[in-house]
Parts: C-alpha cells; structure tokens; sequence
C-alpha cells in the first residue's frame, strides 16, 4: 500500500521540504517506488508510492485536479469501467488516482458513494482552504490525522504521526476497547491522534471540523428471490467479480491457503479466472503454513488437496512451536498493542514475499461472518418469530434441537433474547470471568457502531437486522485494527457489494439446520473438491503460546514488574500472573485472546515509554486506587 501524509498550517506560517521530515523517515519502507512531495505556501502534502496494479505505474502524484484541488490517492478501484463510461470516456489517463480526479471534479462531495474498492484519500483546495478526508466503506486503507488550533496533520500510517516529536497520551476508551474486543474504528491509542471512519469524509477548515457519512448499512433491506437457483446464480457472480478485482496486479498474487472452505473457495476461484483469461496457472501462488506439534492439526491433508487440485504445489512454511510465538520486545517501533501473528510466521512470510518479489496477497477474512459460518440459529428463530411465522418457527425449532442436541427450551429462551434491544441483551449475558482486568474494565459495557446505536436499542427492530450491524461493525473494527504490511493484502469476501448482498438475503439462504454455509457451498459445489465441502475441523494454537510462555518466563516477568497497566487502571497484576503460570503450566483459558491482548498491554506501554511517545502523569496512581 502506498502511504499518503501532509501538513497543513492553519495560521499561515509557511511549511517547507523539511515538514514532512520525520513523517517520510518513519513510513519509507512501505513507498519502495520514490516519494514525491508537495509544497505550497502552508500546505505540505507527502507520497510514497507502492505500485500494485499496471495502472498505478502510470499515475502523477499528488494528482493536480481540473479544480485546482490537490490529491492524493491510495487504492484499488474496483469499478474503473462504470465510472469512465459515466464520465463520458474522455480520460486521457486512466489509471485510478485521475479516475478519482476526474469523479470528484463532477460530482464533488457526492463522489465519495461512487468509489468502489479499498482506498484513502486527502483532498486539498486552496481556493477554499479546504482539506477533506476520507476513506473505504469498511475500513480496509487506514487514514489518521491530529489537529490543533494551529495545524493539522495526517498519514494513512499511523508511525508517520505518532513519531513525530511530540510525546502524547494514553486514550483510555481504545484501551477498553482493544481489552473487551476491538476498539472503536474512530479512535487510536493516542488521544491527539484520530483515525477517519469507514465511509466517513472529514472536511477542515480553520476552526471547523466536520464529518459525515457518505455511506451507510441499511440493516432493514431485503433481497428475496422466486427459487434457491437464482440466490445461488447472484452469489456466484458476486464472489468471482469480487476475486477478479482482486487479481489486478502488475506482478504474481500470493493467495493465502489455511485448507479451510473461505481461503480455498477463493484459490479456487482465482484459478477458475485466470484460467478463462488465458493467463499462465502461475500467475496466482499460494502460502501456506500449519504446525503439526499442535494437537489436532490437520491443516496439511486439506492444504495438499486443494493443491492436488490445482496442480501447483505452493510455499509452505512448517512451524514447529519453538517458543517463538510472539515477542517480549520489539526491535521496532509498534504502533498499537497486540502480538499480530505468530512471529516465525510473520518472518517465514516476509522472506518469501522478498524472493517472490510479491506485492499482493489475497486474504480470506470475512468469511466466517459473513457466509453464516459465526451466525447463531437462535438469530434465525427469532426472526420467524418477530415476522409471526409460528408454524415455521415450530418445524425449524426441532430441526435445530435434534442438530445441536440442545433443549428446545433453551433454543426458545435464546431465541426470545435476541427479540430484546441490544442493551438489554448485554445485561442478560453471562459474566465474562477474565480476572486479568481491573473491575471497573470487566464492568464496561458498549453498544456496537455509534451510528447504528439507536437502531440496535430499538424494540422495533428486527432480530436479522441486529445481527447485520453487529456482523458489519465487528468486521469493520477487525479490519481497522489490522496490522499494517507492505503487502497489499486484499479480502474478497469483503467486496462492498458482496457484503451488501449477504446482509440483504434471508437467513435461510445461510444457514440451515446442518448446514452452515449453505448458499456458498451449493454456488460453489462444482468448484471446491469434496474434502474441503466436507472438512469440519480446524486447528487450533493453544501449545504454541504454553511454550513461548514457558520459554521467555524471565522475560515476561522482568516485564510485569512494572505494573504500567495496573497504573493506568487496566490491568490486576495478580490475576494477569497466575494465569500466565496456568498457561505455562498447559492450562489454556477459555478467554485465550483477551489474555494475550492484557499480556501484549503490559509489554507494549513498557516499550513506548522507553521510547518516550508516551508519558505518565503523576496521576496514573489515581487510576489504581479507583478500580
């Protein structure tokens, strides 16, 4: 992904090639293909491009608009051709940057719900003393900015603000949300630094700061068709146009491969395409990994069929649960809390990446949410029941209980809680025990998405339609919190009119008694080899982390003694310990993850500190004594 920034002077003091300074040193590895900056009066707006696609080669940035706007562009266009035939097929240049160019000269701010694809942008116009902000519909391109009275700046990579000079404070609600699950998609670990919001564009002017939305989820919409043929027809069509955007490179695609159904139905997929293109099979590669000291790993067998399948062996990457897992400290500066993924993995995959000379690797998140793999049949249950059809409701209900061979009575009660507001629905949930976190973090309730708040603390609304918000903004906060590679990593199952077709259909079309994943695996029955339509396991990791505990004990412990997080009133020491000696000791908690994002927490306000990007106010005591 290429990187954009820029420095505005909101009081007209004149910036300079020197602005951005510290900016480019911090974000350079990520724009191998040149920088170019802009200056101009109290503006100062840098590029660093990372060309993926054969267009991009030809773009000129920062883009000079017809207007007299300045832009800057980072993404993929995924309806190139709709937007030149609308725009009257006078573009001499087309690649996506003059697309977007040319959009935004003729419709303005109204552009914005025409853009399809992953991208971030930042406009400049100096007639208005204008900067706009914006980004993709779910948050796939990062964009941040920090505003004072006097200046602003912003960076599609969070370093390139956050090394700027200034030491910073601790956003407590990001903590809190990073702790219970993720973090809200405006916010950052920084309070003087914000993120834009998926969909949204923010628009600066001196002494004004706005933001709206130029997309939005309609949860209440409905797609109904005569027969399954015709669901499975428009899925179909959907999934490959969503794989055919994604295999626009100027170089090899690396595809991801787990074995498991989401990752092979798109290898699957991108074969079937390139193959009808008359390409070379070689164009698409595959990486793969597994780990065969963990129990139950059976991810080879299915990684090697899908590669029978295809007649092309990939790379493998053979993890061994050294104790390498994750890292006690980081050689480099890391921006946000949180391990990532398995170090060795994450080394193994950059080192192929280099000898490949890849650019762009396909990724099958979304999947799980979004082809009903994650739904709950009680969502279904209680959408028959919200639309009065007892008969059905009655059939379906014993279906479901002789399936999941739970009490029909249970079924029923969940059924009836998923008819209640979403607040009220959260103070019906079990306690989480996770004796890691400081109490008053353990009590913290939050409603998902503060756009769509109102609509899921109504009575009114329907059960289908809470879960489609609450599947969009849990996908939208995963995203957002991703961590940045110099891979364009590009998710297929994310394409903003798939997703939006998914969340239309009914239930029923997902999920059905049995079979999860029902529409996907009848569309794609005479694509996919039976053994991957058939697979019901998947491994887990549970070893690797024991013994990376156990072989960087000292480490840890050295690390703990601090107590940051216990200062700023997140984390209980003993509790964080003693379940470090469980795990240690081969016991895994239910609550895996959060363990692991309260024990990255610790280790990573001990390195910030050091470095100096944070400081810790006297106060940080009261914070203790409070919880």
């Amino acid at each position: 992904m290429s990187v954009l920034g820029g420095l505005w002077h909101l009081n007209g003091a004149p910036t300079n090639d020197r602005s951005l300074e510290q900016m480019n040193r911090a974000t350079q590895e990520y724009g191998p293909d040149g920088t170019n900056i802009y200056v101009n009066g109290s503006i100062a707006m840098l590029f660093q491009a990372s060309h993926c696609t054969p267009e991009s080669h030809d773009e000129v940035q920062p883009q000079i608009m017809s207007s007299g706007s300045i832009l800057l562009w980072d993404g993929r266009l995924d309806n190139r051709e709709e937007l030149i035939s609308a725009l009257g097929n006078t573009l001499h240049d087309k690649s996506d940057a003059a697309i977007v160019a040319a959009a935004l000269d003729r419709w303005q701010m109204d552009a914005f719900g025409k853009f399809v694809g992953d991208w971030a942008l930042s406009m400049w116009n100096p007639s208005g003393q204008e900067l706009v902000l914006a980004r993709d519909y779910i948050g796939i391109r990062k964009l941040f900015y920090s505003a004072t009275p006097d200046r602003v700046t912003w960076c599609s990579h969070l370093p390139g603000l956050v090394l700027s000079g200034h030491q910073l404070s601790l956003n407590d609600d990001y903590i809190t949300g990073f702790l219970l699950g993720y973090p809200d998609v405006d916010l950052t670990p920084y309070r003087e630094i914000q993120a834009v919001k998926p969909g949204y564009t923010i628009r600066i002017k001196p002494g004004k700061i706005s933001q709206a939305p130029y997309w939005a989820l309609n949860p209440e919409r409905a797609l109904h068709f005569k027969k399954d043929a015709d669901y499975e027809e428009a899925f179909l069509e959907l999934f490959r146009e969503s794989v055919r955007c994604r295999l626009r490179s100027d170089s090899t695609v690396l595809a991801g491969l787990s074995g498991g159904y989401d990752s092979s139905a798109v290898v699957c997929m991108a074969d079937d395409i390139v193959r009808a293109a008359g390409r070379a099979p070689s164009f698409v590669d595959t990486f793969s990994f597994y780990d065969r000291d963990e129990p139950d790993d059976d991810d080879f067998e299915y990684i090697s069929v899908v590669e029978h399948h295809r007649n092309r062996k990939g790379h493998h990457v053979a993890l061994s649960s050294t104790g390498d897992t994750f890292i006690c400290e980081w050689r480099g500066f890391k921006a946000v809390p949180g391990f990532g993924e398995r170090q060795e993995l994450a080394a193994e995959l950059s080192k192929i990446a280099e000898q490949g000379r890849y650019r762009v690797i396909l990724s099958g998140e979304g999947g799980d949410e979004l082809q009903g793999q994650a739904l709950q049949c009680q969502v279904a249950l209680a959408d028959m029941l919200a639309r009065f059809e007892f008969a059905e409701f009655g059939q379906q209900l014993i279906k479901w209980g002789l399936v999941s061979r739970r009490p029909l009575l249970h079924l029923v009660v969940g059924a009836l809680i998923r008819l209640l507001p979403q607040d009220i629905q959260q103070l019906l949930q079990p306690k989480r025990h996770m004796p890691w976190l400081q109490s008053r973090i353990s009590r913290k309730k939050r409603l998902a998405g503060s756009l769509y708040a109102p609509v899921l603390r109504r009575w009114t609304t329907s059960p289908k339609a809470r879960d489609c918000i609450e599947t969009y903004d849990s996908l939208s906060r995963k995203i957002c919190f991703a961590s940045v590679s110099r891979l364009d990593t590009r998710y297929p199952y994310l394409d903003q009119r798939l997703l939006e077709f998914l969340l239309a259909i009914p239930i029923d079309q997902v999920l059905r008694p049995g079979q999860r994943r029902s529409l996907m695996k009848r569309s794609l029955r005479d694509l996919l080899p039976s053994e991957i339509q058939n697979r019901r396991t998947k491994a887990g990791t549970g070893r690797c982390v024991s013994l990376t505990i156990e072989k960087n004990w000292r480490s840890f412990q050295e690390n703990l003694a601090s107590g940051l997080s216990f200062r700023f009133g997140f984390i209980d020491p003993k509790g964080l310990e003693t379940t470090l000696r469980e795990i240690k000791a081969g016991r895994i908690p239910v609550y895996l993850i959060s363990f692991l994002k309260a024990l990255s927490l610790e280790l990573w306000m001990n390195d910030v500190v050091k470095r100096g990007v944070i400081s810790i106010p006297d106060s940080t005591q009261a914070y203790a004594e409070a919880a």
